[in-house]
């Protein structure tokens, strides 16, 4: 990827985060990284491909990231294991927050396959380090999921009006009764 294409790319994710796909123009876009707008069409042809680029290329970066970060992950109880999980995706998703909200938030064919995969991915590690025969890991692993970004999601909006990190940790325990 070239320099300018990687501009482009970073400022479409900052304007179709921010915005959402149908607010966020060309023209901003182009603005924001500092480039004319027909330089914009010349790398990427139409804002749908921009936007589509802009998502497997972060898909790919949040994907080693997750990989890095869950690979060898393992505690002695699994209420430990629930509390450095929850903890860690929670700091995951602040810092990754322009790409997850426009993923979760804005419909697109790259997004599906992505969110997927991190389920699916999440829900093998969680099996690994919580045995339980009657907890349905995928449900179990988008509990956890959507409440880290509701959290994250209303930090970033300025509407938190308790500490997050209480809130995660009773969010710990109540999920550590489930499976107990």
């Amino acid at each position: 990827m070239t320099e300018t294409e990687q501009k482009i790319i970073d400022a479409a994710l900052k304007l179709f985060s921010n915005r959402g796909y149908q607010s966020a123009t060309t023209m901003a876009i182009a603005e924001q990284a500092g480039v004319s707008e027909k330089t914009l069409f010349r790398k990427f042809k139409t804002k749908r491909n921009l936007y589509d680029q802009v998502v497997i290329h972060h898909h790919e970066i949040l994907t080693q990231d997750f990989d890095r970060r869950f690979k060898d992950y393992t505690f002695e109880t699994p209420r430990d294991f629930l509390k450095a999980l929850v903890m860690d995706l929670k700091d995951f998703c602040t810092e990754n927050y322009e790409i997850i909200h426009l993923v979760l938030e804005e419909t697109s064919k790259p997004s599906e396959p992505a969110m997927g995969e991190w389920i699916v991915f999440l829900s093998e590690h969680i099996k690994e380090n919580i045995k339980n025969d009657v907890l349905d890991y995928p449900i179990f692993t988008m509990t956890i999921l959507f409440f880290i970004y509701t959290l994250v999601n209303e930090e970033n909006h300025g509407r938190v009006f308790f500490d997050i990190n209480e809130a995660l940790d009773k969010f710990v325990t109540n999920l550590s009764l489930g499976i107990s």
